[in-house]
């Protein structure tokens, strides 16, 4: 979870339905996580 951030990693009191208007250097972070969380149970390189 982000503090601030919605489902769609939104920033918060922008409406996540519709288009989302997710905030790219939170979304970029997130997936930077997920990759590396995935490298460390072996399923990514």
């Amino acid at each position: 979870m982000y503090e601030g951030y919605g489902h769609l990693f939104t920033p918060a009191g922008i409406p996540d339905d519709g288009v989302p208007q997710s905030d790219p250097d939170i979304e970029a972070a997130a997936s930077g996580r997920t990759d590396e969380f995935l490298r460390s149970l072996g399923f990514m390189r």
